[in-house]
């Protein structure tokens, strides 16, 4: 009892000191970085990632806590959802303080709370004269919106139908989320929008479960809120699917939450999370423990931002947490979101003549002092310089990056071919990069850069040779000066991912960059 007595104490101690930070503020606003993904070219198909920093009034804002229940039919979604309730009772408080108005939906079982006043507040609030038709129905997929789903549901989460006597019945909402006398009860569209007309509420942040089926589709989700015409975000760190990975795409369960996420950004609304209000890391579940890769795409000429994103969810997904980073179409010097980079526990850069900002290169910097391990692919020897043109202002250039990090004194110029033949260097031992690699199979449409010579900490695992010219290295490690692993290749032509040897190099440099087995 004494220990449970210091527990809360601490997370009282906790929440009011983030209460403290934020609501220090003299203002009911609150900035928030909104993240969606824009199609980079109409038509196109490929998607880059934008964040938005907006300023929302609290008191013209609600946040909805989706169909947390006390029970489910699939054990370990009810697991993941024991873990919610601090961090979102943390959220609701600091909201709560500032002016936001909280609504809790437990679908199915508000008439627990029938005789509260907070249920009772929901159903005696005047009847609003603009109701949109079709608020109170389910809003499946649409055509327009929801043609290109990524996830396939089968039965629950598990692999096997969960034991009938696993199954209790659901009777109320978790108990340990906290109900303030000013909250609002109401798993209704009629009663929801009522509300949201009485208190003039514009903004609606959705959390809860689960983001596939309720926190999209019910009555009051994102689908309907959307469409009538509310200012909608999902906050994306308290959130959960019902997927499992023996259905399509055959991913990790919080892949399969991560590409719903990616699916929501795209064709529904922006996504935040909980840090905007708690000032703490966002949430994450006790079971997702898969590294974390982040993929930064900046460049033109391999075409990285179509090649990359595909190799991810074709490899990475069972294991890896991926990341997708790319340069702003109507600003190449802007790369939204660098400060991702912070949580990386790999960075794939395939980069070119990029003057960032001082404050997103600040975060290249950091991770790079980190230790932590590096890939490069392509031009990327001339990731943060343009030789002929200065930095725009308050932008940066790190011409060293070449030398300290990739392992290469050379600037990649000048280039040879196009076209070149790929070896392994003799007397060198990579067995562990060419693992299950056929390298009769790699070519080099593309231009062959010069690379020696390489620095003393460096070592060459492939070479690419033009007839009448010296070989240079396609591919090799370095240990950079920070002691970080580094992985290069000048590879990494959108030709090259046609050709499986390549995606398997690539494959096992990322295994090896982790310290994994590239089994």
């Amino acid at each position: 009892m004494a220990r449970s007595r210091a527990l809360l104490t601490s997370i009282l101690v906790v929440t009011t000191l983030n209460v403290g930070f934020v609501c220090g503020q003299a203002t009911q606003t609150i900035q928030l970085k909104l993240r969606s993904r824009e199609e980079t070219a109409v038509g196109s198909g490929y998607f880059h990632v934008v964040e938005r920093q907006v300023q929302w009034d609290l008191k013209r804002t609600a946040l909805l806590i989706c169909d947390m229940w006390d029970s489910n039919g699939c054990v370990p979604a009810i697991e993941r959802s024991l873990e919610m309730p601090r961090r979102m009772n943390q959220v609701t408080r600091i909201a709560r303080q500032r002016g936001a108005t909280i609504i809790h939906a437990p679908s199915s079982v508000v008439d627990f709370y029938k005789d509260t006043p907070q249920r009772q507040r929901a159903l005696h609030l005047p009847i609003a004269r603009n109701k949109p038709e079709g608020l109170d129905s389910w809003c499946h997929r649409t055509d327009d919106r929801d043609l290109d789903y990524p996830i396939e549901v089968k039965g629950c989460c598990c692999p096997t139908p969960c034991p009938p006597e696993s199954y209790q019945e659901i009777t109320r909402q978790m108990a340990a989320l906290e109900i303030h006398k000013d909250d609002v009860i109401s798993a209704s569209g009629s009663e929801i929008w009522n509300l949201f007309e009485h208190r003039g509420i514009d903004n609606l942040i959705i959390m809860g479960v689960h983001t596939n089926m309720c926190v999209l589709g019910r009555p009051f989700g994102i689908r309907n809120m959307v469409r009538f015409g509310k200012n909608v975000a999902l906050m994306r760190d308290l959130t959960d699917t019902i997927y499992g990975p023996h259905a399509a795409p055959y991913v990790s369960h919080f892949t399969g939450t991560d590409l719903i996420v990616e699916h929501i950004e795209r064709n529904w609304c922006p996504t935040l999370t909980s840090t905007a209000f708690t000032g703490t890391p966002e949430f994450r579940f006790q079971a997702d423990r898969r590294p974390h890769i982040v993929l930064v795409m900046a460049e033109d000429e391999y075409k990285a931002a179509h090649t990359l994103p595909a190799f991810a969810r074709k490899h990475l997904g069972k294991e890896y947490r991926v990341t997708f980073l790319s340069s702003n179409p109507q600003d190449r010097h802007d790369i939204s979101g660098i400060e991702t980079l912070d949580h990386a526990d790999l960075a794939i850069f395939s980069i070119q003549g990029r003057l960032l900002p001082k404050e997103q290169l600040a975060h290249v910097r950091k991770f790079c002092r980190s230790g932590k391990p590096l890939i490069g692919i392509g031009p990327i020897r001339s990731a943060f310089c343009l030789p002929d043109d200065k930095p725009p202002t308050g932008h940066h250039a790190w011409p060293e990056f070449n030398r300290d990090i990739l392992g290469t004194n050379d600037s990649g110029r000048p280039e040879l071919g196009p076209g070149f033949t790929v070896t392994a260097p003799p007397g060198t031992s990579v067995r562990r990069f060419l693992q299950d690699v056929d390298v009769a199979e790699l070519r080099g449409s593309h231009l062959l850069f010069t690379s020696q010579p390489l620095v003393d900490s460096a070592t060459a695992i492939l070479q690419g040779a033009i007839a009448g010219k010296q070989p240079q290295p396609v591919a090799w490690t370095n240990t950079n000066i920070y002691g970080g692993r580094v992985f290069y290749t000048s590879l990494g032509h959108h030709d090259n991912f046609h050709q499986p040897a390549f995606e398997r190099l690539l494959l096992n440099a990322i295994h090896w960059a982790l310290g994994r087995s590239s089994s």
